[in-house]
């Protein structure tokens, strides 16, 4: 199953349009059990993502593969290989697991930076001595992907990829990573929840991109389909991509995934590309 599941929320109030805040515990349960029977067995999570990976170790997590970010490496005069195994350590002993399937890098620019080649070589220790199967990176822009990839090789790249947010396809990176032999996994897809609230909802910030969302629903509308069919089948339209990591609040929002997974049988999409980063990184969402 391509379907991951991305963890934020489970340990805090996250998404611009999250009305549930974070996800209560029996809820966090019922999601795991489901996602068992339904063959989904990757979790996304990440030290920064506050209490996710302390909840998520209180279950059982023997049927799924874990995936975690190591956060940004300290700027000061560290042993970068020490460093990066005691963060690896904390978050398995907090996750109550022997390793990790996949270590990313949550902010990879520093490996662009003076002290890169010690990063990336801390990387590929945890991978020598077992505490991580594979190691990857985090990323934001084409830019980002294209230095980092001149400079090291990862076995995974998460990027954002949405119906409107087709900059890392266009560019022909979907293609190009494959060739490479690296996985794909791709965030964001329902843009933190924007794509999925109606006309109405939307957060008044974001409506100088008025003329985006009309087009959009009214292709929705007219194609009679709902959001999240149109923002799961998009990427998962794409054989490229081997995971498609989505968020969810609680229960009743994962159950519809699973239901708008099983019945879509959508594979063609008009061109919605938006290229204003202003709308489609969330880092820039606080200058709006």
């Amino acid at each position: 199953m391509k379907l991951a599941i991305g963890s934020a929320q489970f340990g805090m109030n996250y998404g611009v349009v999250n009305e549930h805040g974070q996800t209560n515990p029996e809820e966090l349960d019922k999601i795991l059990r489901t996602a068992l029977i339904e063959g989904i067995n990757t979790i996304d999570t990440a030290v920064d993502y506050g209490e996710s990976e302390s909840l998520l170790g209180q279950r059982d997590l023997s049927q799924f593969q874990l995936i975690s970010k190591i956060p940004s490496f300290p700027s000061d005069k560290i042993c970068y290989k020490e460093w990066a195994q005691n963060q690896v350590l904390q978050s398995l002993e907090r996750l109550n697991i022997k390793s990790l399937n996949a270590l990313l890098l949550h902010r990879p620019n520093q490996l662009l930076g003076s002290n890169g080649d010690q990063i990336f070589h801390a990387l590929n220790t945890l991978k020598a001595n077992g505490l991580v199967s594979k190691i990857g990176i985090s990323v934001y822009s084409i830019n980002e992907l294209d230095m980092l990839l001149k400079k090291y090789s990862f076995d995974i790249v998460q990027l954002p990829f949405n119906i409107l947010d087709r900059r890392f396809l266009d560019a022909n990176w979907i293609k190009h990573l494959k060739e490479l032999d690296i996985e794909i996994h791709v965030r964001s897809v329902f843009l933190q929840g924007l794509l999925l609230k109606n006309l109405n909802e939307i957060p008044p910030e974001f409506m100088k991109w008025k003329s985006i969302w009309i087009n959009w629903h009214k292709w929705l509308d007219e194609s009679k389909i709902t959001a999240i069919e149109a923002c799961l089948a998009f990427p998962m339209s794409f054989k490229e991509i081997d995971k498609v990591i989505v968020g969810v609040d609680n229960f009743f929002q994962f159950s519809e995934i699973i239901t708008s997974l099983k019945h879509s049988n959508l594979n063609t999409f008009p061109d919605f590309s938006v290229h204003d980063s202003q709308l489609l990184d969330p880092s820039q969402w606080n200058n709006l």
